[in-house]
C-alpha cells in the first residue's frame, strides 16, 4: 500500500508544478456538462475565488483526477486528487492555508501520530495574486510560441500555441517520470469576458505522451479552506518522510519544497 500512496503524492506534486507552469504561461477551454454558466461570470478585476477540476494522464499508465479550490483573498488552496496505476488507486490531499503547506496522510496517522503533516511556513504571504490575474485575463501575447491558431465558438475563444521541443525539469527520485524533452502544445480557452475556462497541455515525444487539463468550474463562488487543527498536524521531518515514502522520501520532499517556493514567488 505504501507504493500506491507514493504514486499519488508524487503525481500530484508533478501535476501541481505543471498547473503552476501552465497558468503562469496563461490558460483556458470550453465549458462542459456539469458546469453552471453563471458561475463562470467574473467582474472587472481578478476573482476572489476559483474552483476547478483537473486531469493528468501519461503513457506510463499513471492517471490523476483532481478537484481544486482557490481562495485568492486569503492565499489558500486545496487540491484533492485520486491517482491510479493499473489496478492500484490512491487518494491524496494537498492544502495551502495560513502560509503553510499541508499533506493529508490519514493512512499513516497511527504510525506518525497525526493525520496531517506540514512542510513548514512559506516565510511570507501566499496571496496567489499572479494566478488570480492570469485566470482573469491571461496575457498570451507575451508567449513566444513557434505557431499559434485561434478559433471561436459560441462566444468562447481557444488559442492553441505550439512551442516545439522543450526541456522539462527532472523527476529523478520520484516513482513517476516525465519526458526530459518533448513537444509542448498549450490550448487556452477563454470566455466572453476574457476569463480562463480551461487549460490543456500536451507533451509528446516518440516514447512518451503526457496530457494535463484544468477546467474552471466557478469564479467568485463560496469556498472554505482552513488549516487542519494543530493537534492533527505533525512536521514532515526526515524520519516521518521515510516512514511514509520510503526510498522516495528525499525526492518527494524536494518536490514539495519546490512547490512551496513556487507559491511564495506567486505571492
Amino acid at each position: 500500500m505504501r507504493a500506491t500512496r507514493v504514486i499519488a503524492v508524487a503525481t500530484v506534486a508533478v501535476f501541481a508544478a505543471l498547473v503552476a507552469s501552465a497558468v503562469t504561461l496563461a490558460a483556458t477551454a470550453p465549458s462542459t456538462a456539469g458546469v453552471v454558466p453563471s458561475h463562470l461570470v467574473v467582474g472587472a478585476g481578478p476573482p476572489a475565488t476559483a474552483t476547478g477540476v483537473a486531469t493528468f494522464s501519461s503513457s506510463t499508465g499513471v492517471s490523476v483526477d483532481a478537484t481544486c479550490a482557490f481562495d485568492f483573498t486569503t492565499g489558500a488552496a486545496d487540491v484533492t486528487a485520486t491517482a491510479s496505476l493499473s489496478i492500484v488507486t490512491a487518494m491524496v490531499e494537498v492544502r495551502l492555508a495560513d502560509r503553510a503547506l499541508y499533506l493529508n496522510v490519514q493512512q499513516f496517522a497511527s504510525l506518525i501520530g497525526a493525520p496531517w503533516v506540514t512542510t513548514g511556513s512559506l516565510h511570507g504571504p501566499a496571496r496567489l495574486d499572479v494566478l488570480a490575474s492570469a485566470l482573469r485575463h491571461p496575457d498570451l501575447a507575451r508567449l513566444h510560441a513557434k505557431s499559434r491558431a485561434v478559433t471561436s465558438r459560441h462566444g468562447e475563444k481557444t488559442t492553441t500555441l505550439s512551442f516545439g521541443r522543450v526541456h522539462l525539469p527532472s523527476t529523478s527520485g520520484l516513482p513517476i517520470s516525465l519526458p526530459r524533452v518533448a513537444a509542448l502544445t498549450l490550448a487556452v480557452t477563454t470566455g466572453a469576458q476574457g476569463q480562463v475556462l480551461e487549460i490543456a497541455v500536451h507533451l509528446a515525444n516518440p516514447g512518451d505522451d503526457v496530457r494535463l487539463t484544468f477546467q474552471v468550474t466557478g469564479y467568485n463562488v463560496e469556498v472554505s479552506i482552513a488549516p487542519p487543527p494543530p493537534r492533527e498536524v505533525a512536521p514532515l521531518d526526515g524520519v516521518r518522510a521515510r516512514a511514509i515514502f520510503g526510498i522516495d522520501a528525499q525526492g518527494i520532499q524536494q518536490r514539495l519544497g519546490e512547490l512551496r517556493r513556487v507559491v511564495a514567488r506567486l505571492g
